[in-house]
């Protein structure tokens, strides 16, 4: 071009008709919910791999019911893909704590199952400066999940008696219903499995 010269280059348009982009929903959603947690409730957001740690779950007592196997996996603890994010936003939180003593995470991520994937929303609080017992970290959860919910679909969301979880504290927590179907569950981590990571902070 710059022998032949740009002037002497005479422009035409392309032959193949150029349509706009097909708009993508759920990228939209997901910059939202990424734009209220980032800026207006000042959290974190983290970017992990599809599969469990199986060194962190043994540390934490937590068995995965029926994950999927991975047939090459990168290594002999990364051998099933993740079917809660949970225990990888507990691995972060405690590899943060050994520099700052409170801050929130969040991860819009994957979870797999034999016959499916889903497509889900992890948050975490995490707090050394909180009394175990207190509930403030509880109700912040809470205010957070209901804000996302209004921007989101205009509707507001409630909150039932939990379902048992391996890592969740029963007499902290709640099941979360929109349109009268569960979407998801919140709470304080359970005792036994904060004691054995650290006794001193409030997740």
């Amino acid at each position: 071009s710059r022998i032949y010269g740009f002037d002497n280059i005479i422009p035409v348009l392309p032959a193949q008709k150029i349509t706009a982009p097909i708009k993508n929903s759920q990228n939209e959603i997901d910059n939202i919910i990424k734009d209220m947690l980032t800026y207006t409730f000042a959290m974190n957001e983290t970017d992990s791999h599809p599969w469990y740690d199986n060194k962190f779950n043994k540390k934490i007592s937590y068995k995965p019911v029926n994950p999927v196997g991975l047939k090459n996996p990168i290594s002999n603890e990364s051998s099933h893909l993740r079917t809660s994010m949970l225990p990888t936003m507990l691995k972060f939180a405690f590899e943060n704590l050994k520099i700052y003593d409170s801050f929130s995470l969040y991860e819009i991520g994957h979870i797999f199952f034999q016959e499916k994937e889903e497509r889900v929303l992890s948050m975490i609080i995490v707090d050394k400066k909180t009394k175990k017992g207190d509930e403030t970290l509880f109700f912040r959860m809470k205010s957070i999940i209901q804000n996302l919910a209004i921007r989101i679909s205009g509707n507001d969301i409630r909150f039932a008696d939990p379902l048992q979880h391996q890592l969740i504290n029963p007499s902290i927590s709640a099941e979360i219903i929109s349109a009268d179907k569960p979407c998801g569950y919140m709470g304080g981590l359970h005792p036994q499995i904060n004691s054995l990571l650290d006794k001193k902070v409030n997740i």
